[in-house]
């Protein structure tokens, strides 16, 4: 439901206004912004040459060489129970695996879906009156299961319809038992890989590596992973998990996932959890362990909706339905003439590549598929013409990520996280994005609900940047002690299109300029939209539909593209706006990044 008008959203209006007013040059200076000429901005600055050509990525969407099987447990419907949760819960499972275990030991993949109906046929409780009227949700990702079977991994999909019953008055939506449910099939494979047991006799006995696990949740299950990784931290004797995969997860309890590889998976059309809650997953642990040693990772899927990734609740199966958004044109109502929806068949290859995708590099430390994940271009030919953009945070354990701006801050106006100097030439900045205390929203507009994922209170900061001329720059002075980069692979920043200011012409994609400066003055400039979409205007802005969402995505240049610059010797990082006359972009976590 929109929110009611508010004093916060009266004052992002003003602040709205007056940006407009900097941007037009009728306000000189705001914020500490200090004039300058553009020649001064140039440094001898020379455009890069063309990227050079990227290596192969393996598509994580084609069919490993291993043939797959499947097999089930099922200790029955009421066989659990679990504190604050007020039914039974069924212990179920179907196993995917390769025929031949004589290759393992295997890493293990759980598998855990949402909230959806449980019974069909009108059955109000839990268990349903006949074993037939049982919704399968655990049997909708069988696709992505026997997928990543076939390149040596064993997933075990759970059912948790028995929570699904029960947790309407759970303070926590049921995530807790959630947690506890994935950690019950871990302790069952656990025997069953040690000394076996009923029903797999010694099958698995030495076949499972519970070193090496990954989960993914889907909606409601991708809170109850992340409530799994908490609780499985707090054991004495920890399982392996290495990576987590949220799939379109709600967020009730602003739960921080750390020591783990993160991704979430934002369908753009989602009209379940439509305010894509899941981006705080990430946002919110940016850099608040600095001893975290694992990656973050947003993967935005353009024309997705909540409920296509499983089979079980897509049409025709009886409990399925399309939860898209609807009416006003909307480039998300399936029904409407030019709509940007992705077919289910579409929506379940995205899915299935970048959920296996996400296992084999992280799970298995296959670095191969750091280019589908990092940022870069990279997308598998298996997901067709489906329009994909990655958000990218790495470790900074170890040296990995050199920040440069953090923007999360509002110090930030005067000095980068460096200590060094931040220079802004004909604009105006802000820090934007918490939506409470300090800080207002960064669209000025509050009144379309959803719009603005990174908000809300707690939110992401992030800098605003609005220019009106193409003389306008953005310096980052780096000092001479932490001016060697020569370890890092890359430069990196996430960034979006503010599609909130009638700056930026309904519709079309902005483009802006980044440029490394070394001691020598020297410098070479780089166009940011030859290494990402991310300044893409958002979709569905234009129609006023109401689903059109400011997130921010990565921009990665790889440092091989500042030929000429002394990387032992960096001195600035400049943003140039000189690619249109005027706009507004968001700009976060500017950084060197992935030091091999």
């Amino acid at each position: 439901m929109p929110p009611t008008p508010t004093t916060r959203a009266r004052r992002a209006r003003a602040l709205r206004a007056l940006l407009l007013l900097a941007v037009a040059g009728l306000v000189p200076a705001l914020s500490g912004v200090s004039a300058g000429s553009a020649s001064a901005a140039s440094s001898r600055l020379a455009a890069a040459s063309a990227p050079a050509r990227a290596a192969a990525v393996p598509d994580p969407g084609t069919t490993g060489p291993l043939v797959t099987t499947t097999q089930d447990y099922d200790f029955g419907d009421s066989a659990l129970t679990f504190p604050g949760l007020p039914g039974p819960v069924e212990d179920r499972a179907r196993v995917y695996r390769p025929v031949d275990l004589s290759g393992g030991p295997f890493p293990l993949v759980i598998f855990l879906h949402g909230r959806h109906e449980f019974c069909t046929s009108g059955d109000p409780t839990w268990p349903c009156t006949s074993p037939s009227h049982r919704v399968s949700s655990y049997r909708g990702y069988d696709g992505m299961a026997l997928n990543l079977a076939s390149h040596g991994f064993v997933v075990a999909s759970i059912s948790a319809n028995g929570i699904n019953a029960a947790d309407a008055g759970v303070e926590d939506g049921g995530a807790d038992a959630r947690g506890r449910l994935i950690l019950h099939h871990l302790d069952r494979w656990k025997t069953w890989s040690s000394s076996g047991g009923a029903p797999f006799g010694s099958t698995y006995v030495g076949k499972i590596d519970l070193s090496r696990i990954g989960l993914m949740g889907h909606s409601r299950g991708g809170e109850g992973v992340a409530a799994a990784v908490q609780q499985n931290q707090a054991l004495p004797t920890r399982y392996g998990i290495k990576a987590v995969l949220l799939l379109a997860p709600v967020d009730f309890m602003r739960r921080k996932v750390h020591a783990v590889h993160l991704g979430v998976i934002l369908p753009y059309c989602d009209g379940d959890v439509s305010d894509l809650q899941g981006v705080h997953y990430v946002d919110d642990t940016l850099y608040d362990n600095p001893n975290d040693y694992t990656n973050r990772n947003t993967i935005l899927i353009d024309g997705a909706n909540h409920n296509f990734f499983n089979t079980e609740w897509t049409p025709p199966a009886p409990t399925g339905f399309d939860d898209g958004p609807t009416g006003s044109g909307s480039v998300c109502d399936r029904t409407a003439p030019g709509n940007q929806r992705l077919s289910p068949v579409a929506q379940r290859a995205a899915g299935l590549a970048y959920v296996n995708g996400f296992m084999r590099r992280y799970v298995t430390a296959d670095a191969s598929f750091a280019p589908l994940f990092d940022g870069s271009t990279t997308k598998p030919a298996s997901i067709g013409g489906a329009s994909v953009l990655i958000g990218y945070h790495s470790t900074q354990v170890d040296r990995r990520r050199l920040d440069v701006a953090r923007t999360n801050v509002t110090s930030e106006v005067s000095r980068d996280t460096l200590g060094g100097s931040v220079t802004s030439i004909d604009l105006f900045r802000d820090v934007c994005g918490q939506g409470g205390g300090s800080t207002p929203p960064c669209l000025g507009n509050t009144g379309v609900y959803g719009t603005e994922p990174h908000g809300g209170e707690p939110g992401l900061n992030q800098m605003r940047v609005a220019w009106g001329s193409t003389n306008a720059r953005l310096r980052f002075e780096v000092p001479a002690a932490k001016g060697d980069v020569t370890g890092f692979t890359a430069l990196t920043f996430r960034t979006a299109l503010n599609f909130g200011f009638s700056n930026n012409p309904i519709g079309v994609q902005t483009n802006l300029r980044v440029a490394l400066v070394d001691q020598t003055g020297k410098g070479v400039i780089v166009n940011a939209a030859t290494y990402s979409n991310a300044l893409r205007y958002a979709p569905g802005w234009e129609n006023g539909s109401g689903e059109p969402k400011l997130l921010l995505n990565t921009v990665r240049v790889p440092l091989s593209a500042f030929a000429g610059v002394d990387l032992h010797n960096v001195r600035r990082v400049t943003i140039v706006f000189d690619r249109r006359g005027q706009g507004v972009v968001q700009i976060a976590n500017l950084a060197f990044a992935d030091r091999p």
